[in-house]
This record gives structure tokens, C-alpha cells and sequence, in this order.
């Protein structure tokens, strides 16, 4: 399947909506519903194939984009770093001003791939954010102790 960048200025369009119309927090509600039921297929993968398969699901999905990424696993412990965002880039460069991104565009990661982790038996950080398209994401297995989201 071709990568089709309106996409991500289609979801940037959306999640604009939702926040102007309903608030932020029913945007970060409309994220964890997404989070919640349409990723099982991912969750089960991520389940099977651990920190291996999620380094080999998001390089594929911003190798697809033109993105760049870094990745490494340490210990059972995947650190992926956004180098050049491909949702970013995109919004950036186009000429639709409804594409610029939100203010808090990259949030939408961070929910998202937390409640994906979390079910997957992970947990997510993003330790670091430019709101740019620079960022640091972190999967590691979840210890005995760990709270659900």
C-alpha cells in the first residue's frame, strides 16, 4: 500500500475540530478510543514479538513515509528516535494552511502508543518531544508494580 501523506494533515484537520469544538480533553478521549479499538491485531503482534517486532513495525511505518528514525534494544528495552517525522515534514511543507499542525499535535503519539504498549504488556515514555518532528520514544516491559492507564 502507497503511502498517502494528506493523511497526516487530514488527522492534524480532525484533531483541530474535535479541540475547537469539544475541548481538549474530548481530544484526548477521541485518542484513547482510537487507541482502544483498532489496534488489536498490533497489540497481539507486539505480544508475540516483543520489542524485535515493535523496532521492525515503526521502522517499516516511517520508512513507508520518508521519515527517519534510530533505533536500538537494550536489554528487552526498545529507544526509537524520531529524526525527521514524516507527519512533520509533510504539514510543513504544504501549501494548505488547515495542515499546519496543532499545538499539540505529537500528544497523539504519546496516548496512543501508551495504551497500545500498556495492553501489549509494555509501557510507553516519550522522553523527549521538539514539537517538531524530533522525538524520543522508549517501550519497556512492565515491571510488577505499574499502574494501567
Amino acid at each position: 500500500m502507497a503511502a498517502i501523506k494528506e493523511w497526516f494533515g487530514a488527522y492534524n484537520v480532525i484533531f483541530n475540530w474535535i479541540e475547537k469544538k469539544y475541548g481538549y480533553n474530548a481530544l484526548e478521549d477521541y485518542w484513547k478510543y482510537l487507541a482502544g479499538t483498532c489496534f488489536d491485531d498490533v497489540i497481539e503482534k507486539f505480544k508475540t514479538g516483543g520489542p524485535e517486532y515493535m523496532e521492525q513495525y515503526f521502522k517499516h511505518a516511517f520508512e513507508m513515509d520518508n521519515g527517519q528514525c534510530l533505533t536500538r534494544l537494550e536489554g528487552g528495552k526498545l529507544i526509537f528516535e524520531v529524526v525527521k517525522c514524516p507527519d512533520y515534514e509533510f504539514m510543513k511543507s504544504s501549501k494548505n494552511k488547515y495542515f499546519k499542525p496543532v499545538g499539540k499535535y505529537c500528544k497523539h503519539h504519546d496516548i496512543i502508543n501508551s495504551i497500545i504498549a500498556y495492553k501489549s504488556g509494555y509501557e510507553f515514555q516519550m522522553t523527549e518531544c521538539d514539537s517538531n518532528g524530533k522525538c524520543k520514544w522508549i517501550f519497556e516491559g512492565l515491571s510488577g508494580n505499574k499502574c494501567a492507564i
